[in-house]
């Protein structure tokens, strides 16, 4: 049987307190791509007859401006999902270990082996749920910059026309 350290202890520990700051930091992520989307979004509802105004003096097509909405609404509901609640594994039940019956209370190594055990599984489901939440806000960005693109597009296009 393997004996665990403390020195190796603290290692799975640290992978698994790393997972938990990584929720933290995608979480921030995620806050700040659903203030950007749904403040384009609000820009553009409240502003809407005034880009009918301005596509109908540029002779712009409106399919430009469906198709920065539609990105910008999958961007929206990526980000949704991102930010839904998310199961997280605790690295063990203390109320489970303190419960459990046995002869003799474990040595210090053993009870560090099982520990050990607890927070490799634990550390391998939260990353995995990190990594699909990763996923998605990485896709909602690149629907945030191809929306942005498409209305720089836009810009440029009204930009080199004549005026009306």
């Amino acid at each position: 049987m393997a004996m665990a350290t403390e020195a190796q202890f603290q290692i799975f520990r640290d992978a698994y307190e790393e997972e938990i700051e990584r929720y933290g930091q995608l979480e921030s992520r995620a806050r700040f791509y659903l203030g950007i989307v749904t403040f384009y979004l609000g820009a553009i509802a409240f502003k809407f007859t005034d880009i009918l105004v301005f596509m109908k003096a540029y002779a712009i097509p409106p399919s430009f401006y469906l198709g920065g909405e539609v990105l910008l609404l999958c961007s929206l509901l990526l980000t949704i999902l991102a930010t839904r609640i998310r199961v997280y594994e605790a690295p063990c039940d203390l109320r489970t270990i303190m419960d459990t019956p046995g002869e003799t209370p474990p040595n210090d190594s053993d009870f560090l082996d099982d520990r050990l055990s607890d927070y490799t599984v634990a550390t391998e489901r939260n990353r995995a749920t990190n990594n699909r939440v990763a996923n998605l806000l990485s896709g909602a960005s690149w629907l945030l910059f191809a929306a942005i693109c498409l209305q720089l597009a836009v810009f440029v296009k009204a930009l080199y026309q004549p005026l009306p």
